[in-house]
């Protein structure tokens, strides 16, 4: 079995879109962003000034290696993506939290590996975790709601908070 090491999953994320935002069946609901050419492409995407020095805190999600700092590599769909080292099937591999369009003009947040070389938000990620995106333009990650794109091995899903700097959080009273 594979829950400690599950298999990447890589898919057509087009078979997989839903209007009406259900996963499907088995977990791997996928982002096709891949479809809409330079849909998340902006004129935005070197401005640096989104959100300055911020960075995003995950933590409690059932796949480890996702835990943790990720902080501020870039903007991307017109918002800030965030970033983080770590070793993923005896790999150093970057994980990356984006939003993205799907081609159904929806958005979601993903918590993924992109890629080296490769545009967020196509088939070619390996996708852990999501949630459905407001659209915002100057949109941040929200805390709860996050879903397994990996299914139940994946469980728990993940709280996510971004902090104007470590250890200060935004959400704290």
């Amino acid at each position: 079995e594979s829950v400690g090491k599950p298999d990447a999953v890589v898919s057509d994320r087009a078979d997989y879109s839903r209007r009406d935002g259900a996963v499907r069946p088995g977990g791997y609901d996928q982002s096709d962003s891949d479809l809409n050419g330079g849909l998340n492409e902006s004129d935005e995407e070197d401005d640096d000034s989104h959100l300055g020095d911020g960075v995003v805190q995950v933590e409690g999600a059932g796949i480890s290696q996702v835990n943790g700092i990720y902080t501020r590599a870039r903007a991307w769909d017109s918002v800030d993506l965030f970033t983080k080292t770590a070793v993923w099937e005896n790999i150093e591999q970057t994980f990356s939290l984006f939003r993205c369009r799907l081609s159904d003009n929806s958005k979601r947040w993903y918590i993924s590996i992109v890629p080296k070389n490769n545009n967020p938000g196509t088939s070619k990620d390996i996708d852990f975790y999501f949630q459905v995106a407001t659209g915002e333009a100057r949109e941040l990650p929200g805390m709860s709601n996050w879903a397994s794109a990996r299914g139940p091995e994946a469980d728990p899903s993940p709280t996510v908070r971004y902090q104007k700097e470590i250890g200060q959080s935004d959400f704290e009273g």
